[in-house]
């Protein structure tokens, strides 16, 4: 069973519906799902708080607002049907 972590540094919207339409495609189900959380000593962490890869030096996309976070959460635990566009 595939563990899953939304709201990764460097992933956006974009990156969870491509993830989800991956699962769908090769039937793989999507039930356990966290949203990322900053732990010491971690590249992941790094990447968090400096909004870069440390490796790359390239500047990354990092989900900050609860809502994001909860938003790619949401897009890799719902069906299609039930998300729901905030923009309209």
């Amino acid at each position: 069973m595939p563990y899953f972590i939304a709201a990764h540094p460097g992933s956006t919207k974009g990156d969870m519906e491509e993830t989800k339409k991956f699962c769908k495609e090769n039937g793989i189900f999507v039930n356990l799902t966290q949203v990322f959380t900053p732990t010491p000593g971690t590249l992941s962490t790094a990447m968090y708080y400096a909004g870069e890869n440390p490796m790359t030096r390239e500047k990354i996309h990092v989900p900050r607002t609860f809502r994001e976070k909860k938003d790619q959460k949401n897009i890799l635990l719902k069906k299609e049907e039930e998300i729901v566009d905030d923009n309209g």
